[in-house]
């Protein structure tokens, strides 16, 4: 059998490290009206030309972003998903994923040792308290469930057989998107 599988899964955190970098740089909200060239890119974003371009390039390569015959990057299907202001935004979540999760899982070698959260060992204490400690990363954190709950709730809804009850409490459910996404098909749910 060929290792190729297994490379590309240990090698995974390049790919996801590139998409928040193109994520925190607002890359996507740049070129929806169109491709741009990578020197424009650099300069709205105030990085270096030729590293934003192997950024860029690397992101083709997997499909998010694409790169025409004359070397301006522009959206593709994937990299719509990292705009700002759209329904449909895992912005927020590809940049959750990587300032808050990337570091903690960095460490799941300690927690499988000891049992211990890791996020607890790099950050010094619980995510919620951290959370309230830090509003900027608590608000990236609060888009980024709100936009993902909107991705995963019609699934959630489909795979589970909400009618069974009468009641349905949704503690921690942020803005009820999935409780109104289950409410909206069980109509005779409380």
């Amino acid at each position: 059998s060929s290792p190729e599988a297994l490379i590309q899964m240990i090698t995974g955190f390049w790919i996801s490290q590139a998409i928040y970098a193109a994520a925190k740089l607002g890359i996507a909200d740049l070129v929806k009206e169109g491709p741009k060239p990578c020197e424009a890119l650099a300069q709205a974003t105030g990085v270096l030309p030729h590293t934003l371009y192997r950024l860029l390039r690397a992101l083709a390569s997997v499909g998010v972003f694409r790169e025409d015959e004359d070397g301006r990057f522009g959206l593709t299907p994937l990299a719509e998903y990292l705009q700002t202001g759209v329904p449909s935004s895992l912005r927020a979540f590809a940049i959750m994923q990587s300032e808050l999760q990337y570091r903690a899982y960095g460490e799941v070698l300690h927690s499988v040792k000891t049992g211990e959260t890791a996020f607890n060992l790099v950050c010094g204490q619980e995510l919620f308290p951290y959370l309230t400690q830090h509003p900027t990363a608590a608000a990236v954190f609060d888009e980024a469930m709100r936009n993902y709950t909107m991705q995963v709730a019609a699934g959630i809804v489909a795979a589970y057989d909400f009618s069974q009850f009468g009641t349905l409490v949704d503690v921690g459910g942020g803005h009820g998107t999935l409780l109104r996404a289950i409410l909206q098909a069980n109509p005779a749910l409380q």
